[in-house]
């Protein structure tokens, strides 16, 4: 399925036990995310709930048929209803194992605008952002909320939703903005660069930005909306799609086993990444996150000191 695309040779990807390199690190986060993304596809699949392969996810799961190697997060999403669907499900019945829904409204100490499906058995250091953070292995799973038809009301919008966005970065800049990602435009940056002098932090309440956001993308959305708008990712304006790309699915190989995609795929990563079959160059090959796994053994003598 190469849509005409001359496909360079990535096949030394294809698996996880194919990759070579030092960083076990990464490889076993890939692997604890793996585990999680089988138990969401599945819970999706048993509740008739439609999610797809997102971002570099789904580019992993096109060009590589598995991760990025490079990549360490996995990212799905779901039309704002579904997603609301799976919130409630996730809620009543939870997961197996060592798995927990990560939400806003279910845990006081979580702060995303998304939600997360972590593994407690995996447990990280996260040092991409000012302060290090504690984390555990996740998975992203993102709304796709709707845009106006109109061009200039979808502007309006946009720019009302970015301006209470920014203010929601600011009040948790030191925890929240990767300050490693080398992808970001010239507004980001010099957002983050004022972020980094001006410290107004504990001047703004993030529990209430984040659900400021959330009653804002709610009252807006309309299942017959003709785009659909993907907010809560870094790409923001250019993450904005027609409604019938992610209307029929198709299954698409990533790590030895099949996931739901959109079958628009090819129109979905041209938008995001351009010729997105093209190799990338050794420069640009970088982990988002810098992070550590700290093992059972590290884990108990943290708990004695």
């Amino acid at each position: 399925m190469n849509n005409g695309i001359a496909q360079p040779d990535f096949h030394r990807y294809n698996t996880l036990t194919d990759q070579k390199g030092p960083n076990e690190s990464l490889r076993e986060m890939q692997e604890a995310e793996l585990e999680i993304l089988n138990c969401v596809a599945d819970f999706c699949d048993a509740h008739g709930l439609v999610y797809f392969l997102a971002s570099g996810t789904l580019l992993g799961a096109v060009r590589h048929k598995g991760f990025i190697p490079w990549d360490d997060d996995i990212d799905i999403v779901m039309r704002r209803d579904e997603y609301e669907r799976f919130l409630s499900a996730a809620k009543a019945e939870g997961f197996e194992g060592s798995l927990e829904l990560k939400h806003y409204s279910t845990d006081a100490e979580f702060d995303c605008t998304y939600t997360r499906v972590i593994n407690k058995k995996v447990r990280i250091l996260n040092t991409s952002y000012q302060k290090e953070v504690f984390e555990n292995a996740w998975i992203d799973i993102y709304p796709l909320d709707t845009l106006p038809t109109n061009k200039m009301l979808a502007w309006i919008y946009q720019f009302r939703f970015l301006v209470i966005r920014l203010f929601y970065y600011y009040s948790c800049f030191d925890t929240h903005v990767n300050l490693q990602r080398k992808d970001r435009g010239t507004f980001q940056k010099v957002m983050i660069w004022i972020g980094c002098r001006l410290g107004i932090a504990k001047k703004l309440d993030t529990r209430k930005l984040i659900e400021r956001q959330e009653r804002f993308l709610k009252s807006h959305y309309s299942a017959s909306a003709k785009r659909l708008f993907l907010a809560y990712t870094p790409y923001f304006f250019k993450e904005v799609y027609p409604q019938e790309w992610f209307v029929e699915r198709i299954k698409m190989p990533f790590e030895g086993r099949f996931y739901w995609c959109p079958k628009e795929y090819s129109k979905v990563l041209t938008q995001m990444y351009g010729n997105y079959m093209k190799p990338v160059p050794e420069e640009e090959r970088m982990v988002k996150h810098t992070f550590q796994i700290i093992r059972e053994e590290e884990q108990a003598n943290n708990q004695e000191e």
